[in-house]
């Protein structure tokens, strides 16, 4: 707000849910991974 933003600004970079996402599912990839390494 200090940069003469207004609260659609603030909305549109706080709350990227689609980079949140991509987080989830980068994670959930990784754990998949690291199990299927512990089978071997």
């Amino acid at each position: 707000m200090n940069l003469n933003g207004t609260v659609r600004d603030l909305v549109s970079n706080v709350f990227n849910y689609p980079t949140l996402a991509v987080c989830y599912k980068l994670a959930a990839v990784d754990c998949t991974h690291q199990q299927e390494q512990r089978k071997m």
